[in-house]
Order: structure tokens, then sequence, then C-alpha cells
């Protein structure tokens, strides 16, 4: 009887083919900003946020730190893309994500954007409370 009920029991996200999808980058208006966070300008957020219709269909938010010899290294990055908004802890090609929500329509991203904000900014405080210490 457990084993029948587990079969039945229907999965909590749904597969990947349900997610919504935003439209190509070519049919969207792009805007990026760039926030630097202290004098000397070592830190900085970065939002990429695409539109569509005057909606939010997809976005980025990102905290770099640049280092001496001039290179931005990402600390932070939580995007919306494959269908999750998900956050990498490190540079971008070597972290895993940690998905935070699946995207089911347009309303999921702009219902995350500013929670992404908000996560970003806070990784900022950790990073240089940690700095100082």
């Amino acid at each position: 009887m457990q084993q029948q009920a587990k079969r039945d029991r229907k999965p909590a996200v749904p597969p990947e083919q349900d997610r919504w999808s935003p439209p190509p980058a070519s049919e969207c208006d792009e805007e990026t900003y760039h926030y630097f966070l202290d004098i000397d300008a070592k830190y900085r957020i970065t939002q990429r946020q695409r539109t569509h219709d005057g909606q939010l269909v997809d976005y980025a938010v990102t905290l770099a730190r640049l280092y001496p010899e001039g290179s931005w290294i990402e600390i932070t990055c939580i995007d919306c893309c494959h269908g999750n908004v998900h956050r990498h802890d490190g540079p971008h090609y070597k972290s895993e994500p940690k998905i935070i929500r699946p995207i089911f329509s347009q309303l999921d991203v702009q219902q995350t954007f500013g929670a992404a904000c908000d996560a970003v900014w806070d990784s900022y405080i950790e990073y240089v409370r940690d700095d100082f210490l």
C-alpha cells in the first residue's frame, strides 16, 4: 500500500519542459547598471535587466571585487536562466548553482528580482565584514 502511494505521488517540482522561457534576447530591451560600493571602487554590484513589452523577463545581479591586477572577480551572482532563479557563490564558471525558485511565468521573474538584489547586497555586507576582520 505504501509503495503504491509513493508511485502515485507527483513530483514536487514540474519537469524542466514545463518551465517558462523568456523571449529571445534579440526581441528584448537590455539595460545594465553598475553600482560602486566603496570609496576605492573595489566592490561593485551590477544589475542586468531585460524587458519585453515593459515587463522584466530576465535579470542577473552580481557582486564583484576588483583585484590589484585590475580584474573583476565575481563573488555572488543571482540570475534566472535554465528555468530557475539560482545563485552562484564564487566565480560563475566554477560554482554549482543553488536553485532558489523554479520559473513558471514572467511574474516569477518579477517577484524574485527585489529579493535577489537584497541577497546580493547582504553578500556584500558579509564579504566586507569578513574582509576587515
